[in-house]
């Protein structure tokens, strides 16, 4: 079965063509063999989208928001390589899963991991999302945002709890959130599942965005066991601090603090 769909195919064509040069309608049409008004159609619903601007003598070209897309996809390539010997430090120091996990807006997911050696631990496939409001990574994204974001997202989420330890209260969720931020770290207190905890950190870019969390998370009652929380949140603070250092954040230039 052929899943190929000819008009996406077509609209790369043009783009391609277009980061060569700036180039005319025309051109282009000869070029690529597309009838002249279909052509068009494609060129102004690129640029209606901002991805191809029109210049003075009918050319066109790309827009600054294809290079803000190459930078984006340049970072996500890099983050997830500088992050890994980080991951797997932490997995061997503590013996538990260590997490790289992005957000949607909603719900974050886990882009990379670095499992625990024992035979029962937590196992997060890359890809796998869970609810903002019950697990630590998603609590430091949603304490980053922005009030007018967070207030958004607050109105439009229906809390489930998924134990009783789930903060489902939004007044007790921001004052949860306003403690992360003052602090830099959050705490899964088998808000998620019961037997699971887990420890976060924000990965923050150049502007002070928090783009990443990075994770340590398993099995509630051997962590407390096998090692002291204080010195897991010592290691995800340094990791952190590291790794946004190395995307260019710059903490004196920034009010927010990891």
């Amino acid at each position: 079965m052929d899943y190929n769909i000819k008009s996406v195919e077509r609209a790369f064509e043009i783009v391609e063509a277009l980061a060569l040069k700036s180039r005319l309608p025309s051109e282009l049409s000869k070029q690529l063999n597309i009838n002249k008004s279909t052509l068009h159609r494609f060129l102004f619903t690129l640029q209606d989208l901002g991805y191809v601007d029109k210049h003075s003598d009918n050319s066109f070209s790309l827009s600054q928001s294809f290079i803000n897309l190459g930078v984006k996809a340049q970072n996500q390539y890099n983050i997830v390589a500088i992050c890994k010997p980080y991951l797997l430090a932490l997995a061997e120091k503590f013996q538990e899963s260590a997490l790289l996990a992005t957000f949607n807006g909603y719900r974050c997911q886990y882009e990379d991991k670095m499992e625990s050696s024992y035979a029962v631990r937590i196992v997060f496939d890359s890809g796998k999302t869970a609810p903002a409001h019950a697990v630590a990574s998603g609590k430091v994204f949603l304490a980053s945002l922005e009030n007018e974001r967070l207030h958004e997202y607050m109105e439009s989420e229906h809390f489930t709890s998924y134990t009783k330890n789930t903060i489902t209260d939004k007044d007790k969720l921001i004052a949860e959130l306003s403690t992360i931020k003052r602090l830099g770290y959050a705490v899964d207190n088998e808000e998620y599942e019961i037997g699971l905890q887990g420890f976060a950190c924000p990965i923050k870019d150049a502007d002070g965005k928090t783009i990443r969390t990075i994770c340590l998370a398993g099995i509630a009652g051997r962590i407390k066991e096998r090692n002291d929380p204080n010195d897991i949140v010592t290691a995800l603070l340094k990791a952190s601090k590291e790794i946004s250092t190395k995307m260019g954040y710059q903490a004196s230039k920034s009010l927010l603090t990891l």
